[in-house]
Order: C-alpha cells, then structure tokens, then sequence
C-alpha cells in the first residue's frame, strides 16, 4: 500500500515560514554587520521576540551554519 503524505497543518507551515524568515534576516544582518552581528539584531530585522529565536536555534552560531 503506498504512504499518502498528510496534508501540512497551518502550524506547520508557519513554523516554517518563521524559520525561513529567521534565516533571511540572518544574512541581511550578516552581510551588513558581518560576525559582530548579534540575535537581537537577526531578531529586530525579522521582527520576533528573543524567546521565537530561541525556538529555532541554539545561538547565532547555529543560525549561520
């Protein structure tokens, strides 16, 4: 019997959205500030709290591998 995928739940793809704009906001801010970027700069620009990068990633670190 074939796997059927289940449908991805609007939680889901929200968290995925976040992560991704997580990420696209890291490399704005690394491109401008380079390694002294910090979290509260990724966060400003992505416009989260602390707390929801924190969700996401470990630390900065994490965030540019």
């Amino acid at each position: 019997m074939a796997h059927e995928s289940r449908p991805r739940t609007r939680g889901f793809r929200k968290k995925e959205k976040t992560r991704r704009e997580l990420i696209a906001a890291g490399l704005r801010v690394l491109a401008e500030k380079g390694q002294g970027m910090t979290v509260s700069d990724v966060v400003a620009q992505a416009g989260v709290s602390n707390g929801t990068f924190y969700n996401y990633f470990v630390d900065r670190d994490e965030l540019i591998e």
